[in-house]
């Protein structure tokens, strides 16, 4: 099986470095299985400093400063990070994509390998500062919380995905601003494998050094822009409920508070019973 992890750097800092190093590392150890695309905008091709030469680079996506007013920072939108995805799968069985600062690990290559998934939804656990990627390796790393809120990395099966694309590219959410991971969250579950729990849970499939969730929640001009493409079409809120009652009703029963790292022992259950009854695929009979 063959995967293509999709992402969109943004400079060179210290977090998406680790993360980074995080896909080197599946890389050397799945050298048959995974290779790294790094999407960038297409009017950067002349001008682009690349700070990770040996990760293949293709200058594909739309300056959405120029379309979204008021915007202060470029953007990609997820329409196009899914649709070039895509658009890569001659030689793949399925993509992966992810926030440039988030640290995959193994488990969830070898739970895509292993079980062949449709779809994947993976939350993040938040640790504290670490200085490199080793600490990961040695298990040397303290949890900070688990964002049960929303989503920072997708597996999509090549077949699943072509089947499903129209209702990933009818959407012109920005990335990295809130709501677009919701909807994805809750498309993969509603019409997704019903059983196949959302990546929040130990063992841990993606890391995320914890930098506070501002970029998700100050006022700006790209959240405007989300909301605005979220209330666009009810079956957009309608999804994007689906996924809130889960968080809030389910994930939110965590401990502590806040942290929300202890999962409780009848959640995967109660998860299990509320998204097959969701599922669009659910049999009435």
């Amino acid at each position: 099986m063959k995967l293509l992890i999709i992402t969109n750097t943004f400079g060179n800092y210290h977090r998406q470095n680790v993360a980074v190093d995080s896909w080197r590392h599946l890389k050397s150890i799945y050298p048959d299985n995974v290779d790294i695309l790094n999407l960038q905008f297409e009017d950067e091709k002349d001008t682009f400093v690349n700070p990770y030469p040996d990760i293949k680079t293709l200058f594909c996506l739309t300056n959405t400063l120029d379309i979204v007013e008021g915007a202060t920072k470029k953007l990609p939108f997820m329409s196009e990070m899914f649709s070039q995805g895509l658009s890569q799968m001659a030689d793949y069985d399925g993509f992966i994509w992810t926030n440039s600062d988030v640290i995959i690990t193994r488990v969830l290559i070898e739970k895509i390998i292993n079980t062949k998934p449709k779809a994947l939804a993976c939350s993040r656990l938040d640790i504290e500062d670490i200085d490199s990627f080793q600490r990961i390796l040695e298990q040397k790393v303290k949890p900070v919380r688990w964002e049960i809120a929303g989503i920072d990395t997708c597996y999509f099966r090549k077949d699943w995905a072509e089947t499903h694309a129209h209702l990933f590219t009818s959407n012109q959410y920005l990335m990295g601003k809130f709501l677009f991971d919701c909807h994805w969250g809750a498309i993969i579950r509603v019409y997704g494998d019903a059983q196949q729990k959302v990546e929040n849970s130990y063992p841990v499939s993606c890391f995320h050094i914890h930098h506070g969730i501002a970029a998700v929640t100050a006022d700006c001009a790209e959240r405007t822009w989300n909301l605005k493409v979220a209330q666009s079409n009810p079956m957009n809120i309608m999804l994007i409920n689906v996924w809130a009652f889960y968080f809030s009703q389910i994930l939110g029963r965590r401990t502590p508070y806040g942290s929300f790292l202890n999962e409780r022992d009848d959640e995967p259950a109660i998860e299990s019973t509320y998204f097959s009854y969701m599922n669009i695929n659910r049999n009435l009979t």
